[in-house]
């Protein structure tokens, strides 16, 4: 139902995110004042303003996050005021409640302004909130959407729900999602085509389907960092002139996508043109994430530095694919494709994993494809972080690879392997790490699974064999250990330690440890 406003009213499992504890990692510093100004003339006389802009960048800085002093200044005067909206909008959330709707509407009266006022020598137009702006996050929270549109959540989830047919609410779902669209999703593209001209970041979290304008929109902006997560792609794209220029420079791109699998509006789209052919159905049935991904890692795959790649295709062709050439990441050094759901061919892993990677996390797939790019890849020399989050130990003959992977990269200073059988951990991973070649090791997490075996006779704990504890122990170069075993949800953690027990076979090593 990616067609339905009332998809943005239930939340999104989100389980597995890291808790920030109040603080955003991806939070953006404030611009030079003289960028924000836009060329209009200093003119306040106060002695901050006269401070050289690095310097006076480098006081805004350290009072980027006090609310109450940026207030205050932004009372003094204009050009003041300016100062403190380049650090009270350097970031900017758009969760549909009343407050983001009220920002969203100031820029577009800010793009109506700049219509009127496009001459950059006009020094008398005046200062605007856009040029502030450096990150954009779109994230509707489900009160707010639910809040703003409430026949339609009555309708569905609450008294009214038994009192209208299905006719009646699908009615009500496209009055508000054409409303949703209109008021908020529009304007909030126009505005960053035409209110942000130093907009660098953005982070999508609409689950409603993209369409062609939005891909227009971004591919010529100014971006350097782009997430979309948890998006759907409705129509097959393919990301090429005229729609995108033949470079996007991105640094940075974080893509959790999936089809989209509301055939329901399809059908209705259909239904209503009646030029339609019905070989539109078939081509609904076998669509396919790959032209839409591979036109947009060519585009930027000569400026990527990092690339989160998870696509997921419920319905359609499963397969991914970049054609009949390679893709060549000459400045890739992060990937992680570890949550990646589909069914990658062998051109797209040896892409992959031909780039200049220092940081790698890997999938457990058990594909031909796979396997084949595992066992022919190279070590790769770079290569300081590898991240395995999740290892089946049942089929060494899936397996295997893996191990072997890991085995060519005893180089590495940080390895992660995730849950893990203990006979896999305990024959083949633990005697592979203390084999005397992993003297760079400075930084071990390893997880133990529960045992498999049937649940009515499974233990209420879980435990790290002594001989594992030994190997790990083997050793000498780590600074930072993390083990665990069994189950770890909410409440419920297997492992019963007995530190005494873990210290002694940890022996000298422990010592060495900063955490």
């Amino acid at each position: 139902m990616n067609h339905d406003i009332s998809e943005l009213m239930i939340s999104s499992f989100s389980g597995n995110e890291n808790d920030t504890f109040g603080k955003d990692k991806d939070a953006r510093l404030p611009l030079l004042l003289p960028k924000v100004m836009e060329g209009r003339p200093i003119k306040s006389t106060s002695l901050l303003c006269r401070l050289p802009p690095e310097i006076l960048g480098d006081i805004m800085d350290l009072i980027a996050g006090d609310k109450s002093t940026l207030s205050a200044l932004s009372l003094v005067n204009s050009d003041c005021r300016q100062l403190a909206r380049s650090c009270q909008f350097a970031d900017v959330c758009f969760d549909y409640s009343p407050n983001s709707r009220l920002l969203l509407l100031q820029l577009t009266k800010e793009c109506i302004t700049r219509l009127g006022h496009n001459d950059p020598s006009n020094t008398t137009r005046p200062p605007y909130i856009g040029p502030c702006i450096r990150r954009v996050v779109i994230k509707p929270r489900p009160e707010w959407v639910a809040h703003a549109h409430s026949d339609l959540y009555d309708a569905i989830f609450g008294d009214a729900a038994s009192d209208l047919s299905p006719e009646q609410r699908n009615e009500l779902s496209e009055r508000a999602t054409d409303q949703y669209i209109a008021t908020f999703r529009t304007p909030v593209q126009i505005a960053m085509e035409l209110a942000m001209p130093h907009l660098e970041a953005l982070s999508w979290h609409d689950r409603l389907c993209l369409d062609g304008a939005f891909f227009r929109t971004v591919a010529n902006l100014p971006i350097r960092y782009l997430s979309l997560t948890g998006v759907h792609i409705g129509d097959i794209y393919r990301l090429e002139p005229p729609v995108t220029p033949l470079v996007v420079p991105l640094e940075s791109l974080s893509l959790r996508v999936r089809l989209c699998s509301n055939e329901r509006a399809h059908r209705s789209k259909l239904a209503a043109d009646p030029d339609a052919d019905t070989a539109d159905a078939d081509t609904w049935r076998n669509r396919s994430l790959s032209p839409f991904i591979e036109t947009l890692l060519r585009r930027c795959s000569t400026t990527l530095r990092r690339l989160t790649l998870s696509c997921e295709a419920l319905t359609g062709d499963r397969s991914l694919s970049f054609g009949y050439e390679d893709i060549f990441f000459t400045r890739l050094r992060y990937l992680d494709i570890s949550r990646i759901m589909s069914n990658p061919d062998v051109r797209v892993w040896t892409s992959l994993f031909s780039a200049p990677l220092r940081h790698l996390s890997v999938p457990f797939n058990d594909s031909l494809a796979f396997k084949q790019a595992l066992s022919a890849c190279q070590p790769l020399r770079d290569l300081e972080t590898l991240v395995v989050p999740y290892l089946d130990g049942k089929g060494m003959g899936t397996t295997q690879p893996i191990v072997d992977f890991i085995s060519r990269h005893p180089h590495v200073r940080k390895l992660s392997i995730g849950r893990s059988t203990p006979q896999l951990l305990d024959s083949h991973l633990i005697p592979l790490l203390s084999d005397g070649r992993w003297s760079s090791l400075s930084s071990l997490s390893l997880v133990w699974s529960e045992p498999i075996i049937a649940v009515e006779t499974q233990p209420d704990t879980a435990t790290i064999s002594a001989a594992s504890l030994d190997g790990v122990g083997s050793i000498e170069s780590l600074e930072q250990l993390c083990l665990s075993a069994g189950q770890q949800f909410g409440w419920r953690h297997q492992w019963l330690i007995d530190h005494d027990a873990v210290r002694l076979p940890l022996g000298r090593g422990v010592m060495a440890m900063s955490s």
